[in-house]
């Protein structure tokens, strides 16, 4: 059998040194099937073409002496991460530890000479999607294997020009003579108290007498000593630690024989703070330096301080950030809309920053920007059509939103038709929107959901300019309606939150209009670093709660956007500040409502990223504390950079050039040690920890609340290292379930649905 091989592309995931082959074995036939589809010309390519030869560049020494030399094919560099489908950043420099020594061709050396210690250990260090092969359908790349001693699997995918793919899995081990395999925990808690087993594993048939020696910084640690190994048998040494300080501590085991460091490993723990929390967050733009005087409370412990600083570049940072971070936190109908609104916008800003978005594959990059809004896309409108079956006007106002951002998607177009009837039938007689039975709707919330009403109506008229005709004959008499009302109510509207909602609805024209205006900018309350909206007592939005500071202020700057004046221009630069500077990746702008808002905002008005490299630097008093040098590329996601906090005199960060586009949060986190807990007059909560925790066996973590029927908790919980949480039998009193559980090393954070009676035990499985 004659096989052609042609160029051919590859992804790659997992790899040592090797050489990919992609060509066709002469034992292996195509099926018929693939014979009747496959272009004449190519039909002897078979079903499974990719080949992994490995490359061994050291060859393995026998049990003994030269521990540096055989331990040297086993270092690696610091471990890079990447989102699925996306390429991989440049490697960083490696650690120090391991970058001292770099491993000869061959093997061998001196007795004596120690080994380098052993520091990287990802579980995953390679993904590369694009590897294009040579002409005889070969690629070779290579790769520093990281210092964990484990078998590696490696994946290798391919395709040609034709549309052929095929696969395949090769495994290769990484080890040594005798060797450490520490058992640490993720993270501890200033005072846990941990017994550390040191496992150690002898892979030569001859037995020895090991020496452990184990040293801490950061840690108190007490253990090690001498233990016997048998012959392709291991032992476990032991050591116990206690976390004394906050910060990063770090633990190094050696061992030796007769002398000789066989193996040295070392892993870092990071240690929280105990105690009460305390945050204070400074906001602004880095069009001049700014110099922030931020103090830490009486009785923080100044070892637990850390300074946190976040830069936004703009809208595109914020998009790249909530593409990989918003699904998490995406619950429900509101989580619905976020994601449809995110995995609209992202595609738009991409392609106006010169970053494609494309489904063909040609470009690895623009298919991975592709897959990761599509994903979100299709998680979120399985959570639409969830919540689809009532459509209450809170469920109708999201469900329309997110949907008409994609009018091309048949699914979602039918529920932008859906949501729009649905919309028509919640208006009352008077052109409002909302209120309810019970009377307790104010005229203030009203006029809110009006225009949000209004707002979604006219975004889905006009999503599809094919069906805009139709959808606007709907869409007419409803904001005829609510102009009305708003109108009439005019007179009512006395702050600059729903004067700003009525404006960007388009709800009221001429005097009234130039009155609301007139409030906005009357509204406008200036920081230290922006402007921010004042909010009476009482103002609330669609979901009867006060809107949050991002949320009023990326609500007033599209209102002013709407006018065209040169003196706004200013304000909504202000107002940018307060949004852009209060984002946190991860978490957005606190929860869904003011998450849409200031998408919406950031989308129409500081889309645009900084177009120049810039250094940002943070200094206190007199001294330089953190600065990092930012390329145009690196300004396209957000910026972080911390420093510890203790220490007096103001804080200053600055970007050199300035740029007016960026802005930022400066966050100082502190703790004060726990003495009396706190109390709240209408919160009592009692945990009750397991009263006999064995190692290996399940216990109970009860955690009893008391408080008035009908409050929501949200529970954080920090687990002293070791203890892990069996998420899916958390029970409360009646067999009710948490609504949201998030379970991580060392933390369980859970959101409770109301209470029903004045109390309630939450009931956690903990082992």
């Amino acid at each position: 059998m004659t096989t052609r091989r042609a160029p051919s592309l590859l992804s790659l995931a997992l790899l040592g040194s090797f050489t990919v082959s992609c060509g066709a074995a002469s034992d292996l036939a195509p099926t018929s099937a693939e014979q009747a589809s496959a272009p004449a010309e190519d039909a002897d390519i078979p079903d499974r073409f990719v080949s992994l030869k490995m490359e061994e560049k050291h060859s393995r020494k026998d049990a003994g002496g030269g521990g540096a030399k055989r331990r040297a094919r086993n270092k690696g560099a610091p471990a890079s991460t990447a989102a699925p489908g996306a390429p991989p950043p440049p490697p960083p420099p490696e650690p120090a530890a391991v970058a001292d020594k770099l491993d000869d061709d061959e093997g061998g050396g001196d007795e004596g000479e120690s080994a380098p210690t052993r520091a990287w250990f990802p579980e995953t260090f390679l993904f590369q999607p694009e590897v294009v092969t040579d002409a005889r359908g070969e690629a070779t790349v290579t790769a520093r294997v990281p210092d964990r001693l484990t078998t590696w699997r490696v994946l290798a995918l391919a395709h040609d020009q034709q549309g052929h793919q095929a696969g395949d899995v090769a495994r290769f081990s990484s080890s040594l003579p005798l060797y450490a395999d520490p058992v640490v925990p993720a993270s501890l808690r200033v005072g846990d108290r941990v017994e550390l087993a040191i496992p150690i594993i002898n892979t030569t048939p001859d037995s020895m007498r090991v020496d452990v020696a184990v040293q801490a910084e950061g840690l108190d640690i007490v253990g090690g000593g001498s233990v016997g190994v048998a012959g392709m048998g291991s032992a476990v040494s032991r050591a116990r630690i206690a976390a004394t300080a906050p910060g990063r501590a770090t633990i190094h085991a050696d061992l030796a024989v007769d002398g000789t460091i066989q193996d040295a490993v070392e892993h870092a723990i990071p240690i929280a703070p105990r105690g009460l929390r305390h945050t204070e967050v400074r906001t602004g733009t880095l069009g001049a330096p700014r110099t922030i005087a931020l103090t830490l409370p009486e009785g923080a412990d100044p070892a637990s301080a850390e300074a946190r600083l976040t830069v936004v570049p703009g809208g595109l940072g914020i998009i790249q950030s909530e593409v990989t971070g918003a699904t998490h936190r995406a619950h429900g109908v509101g989580g619905a809309d976020l994601l449809l609104t995110i995995s609209a916008l992202a595609p738009t800003m991409w392609e106006a920053a010169g970053l494609p978005v494309s489904p063909s594959g040609e470009d690895p990059e623009a298919a991975a920007r592709y897959e990761l809004v599509r994903t979100m896309r299709l998680l979120a409108v399985q959570q639409a059509m969830a919540a689809s079956a009532q459509w209450d006007l809170t469920t109708t106002l999201h469900i329309s939103n997110g949907a008409a951002r994609h009018p091309s998607d048949p699914v979602l177009a039918r529920l932008s038709d859906r949501g729009l009837h649905a919309l028509q039938s919640h208006q009352r007689p008077d052109g409002t929107f909302g209120g309810d039975a019970s009377g307790s709707w104010t005229i203030q919330r009203m006029l809110v959901a009006t225009a949000s009403a209004v707002d979604v109506a006219t975004r889905i008229a006009g999503a599809d300019p094919e069906l805009a005709e139709a959808r606007t004959r709907t869409v007419v008499p409803i904001r005829l309606r609510s102009q009305g009302a708003a109108e009439r109510y005019a007179g009512r509207v006395v702050d600059a939150y729903t004067a700003s909602s009525l404006v960007v609805a388009g709800l009221v024209e001429g005097e009234t209009r130039d009155r609301f205006l007139t409030l906005i900018r009357a509204g406008l309350v200036r920081g230290e670093h922006g402007l921010s909206v004042d909010l009476p007592e009482g103002v609330v939005r669609t979901d009867g709660q006060r809107p949050s500071p991002p949320e009023a202020a990326a609500i007033a700057a599209r209102a002013l956007a709407t006018t065209g004046d040169p003196d706004d221009a200013d304000r909504i630069a202000d107002l940018g500040a307060t949004v852009l500077g209060t984002f946190r990746p991860g978490t957005g702008w606190g929860d869904t409502p003011s998450d849409l808002a200031c998408l919406s905002a950031v989308s129409a008005l500081w889309a645009q990223p900084p177009s120049e490299a810039v250094t940002l630097t943070l200094s206190r008093g007199d001294a330089e504390v953190a600065t990092r040098s930012l390329s145009v590329e690196d300004l396209r996601n957000p910026v972080f950079l911390s420093a510890p906090a203790a220490g007096d005199g103001a804080w200053m960060v600055s970007a050199t050039p300035a740029v007016p586009g960026l802005a930022f949060g400066l966050e100082v986190v502190s703790y004060t040690p726990w003495t009396t807990p706190p109390k709240d007059a209408g919160i009592d909560v009692d945990v009750r920890p397991p009263t006999r925790a064995r190692r290996g066996q399940t216990t109970e973590l009860v955690v009893d609340i008391a408080s008035r029927k009908g409050t929501r908790f949200d529970v954080h919980i920090d687990l002293p290292a070791g203890v892990q949480v069996e998420s899916d039998t958390i029970v409360l009193d009646g067999g009710r379930s948490p609504e949201d559980i998030d379970s991580r090393d060392g933390s369980l954070t859970l959101r409770l649905p109301p209470l029903t009676t004045t109390r309630t035990s939450l009931r956690i499985p903990v082992s």
